[in-house]
């Protein structure tokens, strides 16, 4: 659900150079500390992505102004077996009626694989 892809660049944008990254950063009230800025910091997330030979789900926001949607759509294309899921009206966290239509299909997807 709407996959955190960006990450790495997102914080590779906001410190230019690692030395930069303080102790601890606040993300929307969660304290971070650099140990994790330091593990994401410049990696190409789309090189450890494809490998996984079984079926893949996407689910993403058509509104979604934190994660590009652009993400989960170069991620999906690296899968064999993949599905792109937008619910346009959606943003970043879906609403309680999306999340229910999303735990539905998780749900019927696994239940179907056995």
């Amino acid at each position: 659900m709407f996959p955190a892809l960006c990450m790495a660049d997102d914080w590779t944008k906001r410190y230019k150079r690692l030395e930069d990254v303080p102790e601890t950063v606040d993300l929307w009230g969660m304290t971070i500390g650099r140990r994790f800025v330091e593990e994401v910091y410049g990696t190409n997330v789309f090189s450890k992505l494809g490998s996984y030979q079984g079926e893949v789900m996407f689910f993403h926001g058509g509104y979604d102004s934190i994660v590009p949607i652009s993400y989960s759509e170069r991620g999906s294309q690296l899968y064999a077996q993949s599905e792109l899921i937008v619910y346009e009206e959606e943003g970043h966290g879906f609403s309680e009626e999306t999340n229910q239509l999303v735990r539905e299909r998780v749900a019927d997807f696994i239940l179907h694989k056995k």
